[in-house]
């Protein structure tokens, strides 16, 4: 397979694997993004957790009303994290895009893992 790189007009040989995780990124995000949209209407936890902790869920309804407007934000952070990442590598390649990406990326993934945290110490 061939691709091009438009910014230097050059074939690379092999599959840019960048862009290819960016792509994961961007239907991980949607995943989430829809997981969300369905705790708020079944007001069920979404199955990203596992089984063995809804068992003892104290609120399952308080939980997913708790965490879907986090887990929506998540999503959107991750779907645009990897829309903005893909248009960097194919043309731009700006090392300060990429480094305020991850950062910003890495933030938001911190803030959802302490917010789930003190959900589940709530809830669970």
């Amino acid at each position: 397979m061939c691709l091009v790189n438009t910014k230097a007009g050059r074939a690379m040989e092999s599959i840019n694997f960048n862009l290819l995780f960016e792509l994961f990124l961007i239907l991980f995000g949607i995943y989430l993004i829809i997981s969300a949209n369905k705790m708020k209407r079944t007001k069920e936890p979404a199955t990203l957790l596992v089984q063995e902790e809804l068992k003892n869920c104290r609120d399952k309804k308080g939980f997913a009303t708790e965490m879907e407007g986090k887990l929506r934000f998540l999503g959107a952070v991750i779907a645009a994290y990897g829309v903005i990442g893909s248009v960097n590598d194919v043309y731009l390649n700006n090392g300060w895009i990429r480094m305020g990406g991850v950062f910003i990326f890495l933030l938001v993934c911190f803030w959802f893992v302490v917010k789930l945290r003190k959900a589940r110490e709530k809830f669970l």
